[in-house]
């Protein structure tokens, strides 16, 4: 298989050579790639090497992702708290949806919000995360003023809001990663002649992966951090995300009976599993032992403040962009013959 980069020397600064070996006219079509997604090119005996250049000095990291604004109970009133709303119209994220879905009435998103308002927490917040999804940014800001958000302090007092910026330059790099893996495999004339017939279906797997979806994974890990503590929940439309912090503690209660009930009679002494006393559990389900075989996971026993979940989700989206950063630069997507995998 053709190989879009292949390892040099120079790689201790960052720069890959880009070889030269192409389908057709494929190789004039990569370097226009490169200049429009923020590549670095330097000609040097008859090759060109590339680099991204956030790998330059004087040159900013993108930020993938982040925290654009902080509401707390006493500022949900203030109209600068909602000037987020404002610059998501201008956005690309705004434009698409607006033009792609067709929105309930305010009157009825109301409704089912009261329909839910009174469930079990982390019930409750997982369903209005889904209205937000099918909110219109028409009213979002009516929707969220007016009852979402006092709703939750009214719940947590000392709760937050984190309000989360996608930056769209994002699509650059996962643009470039298709685009390059695409034109490894078939020359451009055919490209083009799949373009005008409806798209290029080698790319239909990548697309189901894209980063908003790898974005919303990586949150959603952290909700589960403290495991049986729910620390947040995620909500927000498409392009804008909100994270509801919990000051108060909301604990995860499984079902009354495990999705493989004969799991609590079954020997736990098996291989690599823990022993655990399953008569114990009879006499006390609520002891610590009940706890672990209800849940059968390891518990998080204690809860942390507010500050330190902010704090730490605040590390977090910092870890998030560094990972995006390197996931998205096919550099690093070297096989043992030292030249980019596609395939990886």
């Amino acid at each position: 298989m053709n190989s879009l980069i292949q390892v040099t020397s120079l790689k201790e600064l960052g720069y890959n050579i880009l070889k030269n070996d192409y389908p057709n006219d494929n190789l004039n079509a990569i370097k226009h790639i490169l200049n429009k997604y923020d590549f670095q090119s330097v000609e040097q005996n008859g090759n060109t090497f590339i680099r991204y250049k956030f790998r330059t000095s004087g040159y900013d990291k993108p930020q993938y992702i982040s925290i654009k604004n902080v509401l707390k109970e006493e500022n949900i009133n203030d109209a600068t708290s909602y000037s987020f709303i404002d610059e998501y119209r201008s956005s690309r994220y705004f434009k698409y949806i607006n033009e792609s879905f067709r929105f309930p009435a305010y009157s009825n998103t109301v409704t089912e919000f009261e329909k839910i308002k009174n469930e079990v927490d982390y019930i409750k917040y997982y369903k209005i995360s889904l209205l937000l999804s099918l909110c219109s940014p028409e009213y979002l800001k009516d929707f969220l003023k007016d009852h979402v958000f006092p709703l939750f302090f009214a719940d947590n007092k000392e709760g937050q809001i984190l309000v989360l910026e996608n930056n769209d330059y994002i699509e650059k790099p996962f643009s470039f990663i298709r685009n390059g893996f695409l034109l490894e495999h078939f020359p451009v004339s055919e490209v083009k002649e799949s373009v005008e017939h409806g798209g290029n279906q080698v790319l239909q797997r990548w697309q189901n992966v894209n980063p908003l979806n790898l974005i919303k994974l990586f949150i959603h890990l952290f909700e589960i951090l403290f495991y049986p503590i729910i620390s947040s929940v995620k909500s927000g439309s498409y392009g804008l995300n909100f994270i509801f912090v919990f000051s108060k503690e909301i604990l995860y209660k499984p079902n009354n009976f495990p999705i493989d009930w004969i799991q609590w009679i079954q020997s736990p002494a098996n291989f690599a599993n823990e022993d655990l006393d399953f008569f114990k559990f009879l006499k006390n389900k609520d002891n610590e032992l009940g706890q672990k075989l209800e849940h059968r996971k390891y518990l998080h026993k204690w809860n942390p403040t507010i500050i330190q979940k902010v704090d730490l989700f605040r590390w977090y989206i910092n870890k998030i962009n560094d990972l995006l950063l390197e996931i998205t630069d096919p550099c690093n997507f070297i096989s043992t013959s030292t030249q980019w995998d596609g395939k990886k």
